[in-house]
């Protein structure tokens, strides 16, 4: 029979051991999330559900400003399309929301261009713009829906209605289509609308 000096003991060992095993499980997250960050290749932040960054990979901390955290700290907080960074919700068992915050990499200027005489040539609203470039991005819909504030059902019919105009059967094919255009170097005057 345990005396309750002995069972006092084994709870105290016991509850050291569980902090200290803690705080090695911490440290070994915090190794993983760097490297998984370091790969991204992009500035980006962890933020949780009440906007604080609580971690960051070294682009990230080469280029943060005060600014960039706060734009992104309101964004999440408010649940809004962080302009610049794409957001994605991260449900962690036992520990809450978190938010991967990645800034966006700015089209290359072919690209834009392509997508000037895209517009020109199909007849693009400029929220079907906006879709076209977030599909050359490589965003899905969902993050589509949250970047540009509208529904998912809203997203899904501008992709329709790209594809529709672009006669593409796939979102490959449309990006097949958008680089397949003419070189919008060729035509430096202005539009190339079909009469």
């Amino acid at each position: 029979m345990t005396t309750p000096c002995s069972s006092r003991a084994f709870w105290i060992r016991r509850r050291r051991h569980l902090r200290l095993a803690s705080r090695a499980h911490a440290r070994v997250t915090a190794h993983l999330v760097d490297s998984v960050l370091a790969h991204l290749g992009a500035p980006a932040f962890i933020v949780d559900d009440q906007g604080r960054i609580r971690h960051a990979n070294e682009a990230a901390k080469k280029v943060d400003s005060d600014r960039e955290r706060e734009v992104i700290g309101q964004a999440v907080r408010e649940n809004k399309a962080c302009a610049g960074y794409s957001l994605t919700r991260i449900d962690v068992t036992g520990s809450g929301t978190y938010f991967l915050a990645v800034r966006a990499r700015p089209l290359s200027g072919d690209l834009t261009s392509r997508i000037r005489v895209a517009t020109d040539l199909w007849h693009l609203s400029p929220r079907q713009v906006e879709v076209l470039e977030s599909l050359c991005e490589g965003a899905a819909n969902k993050d589509m829906a949250v970047r540009l504030a509208c529904s998912l059902r809203t997203i899904e019919v501008h992709v329709s209605a790209l594809l529709r105009k672009a006669k593409a059967e796939s979102r490959m094919a449309l990006l097949a289509t958008l680089f397949a255009l003419p070189d919008p170097k060729a035509f430096p005057e202005g539009p190339l609308r079909k009469p």
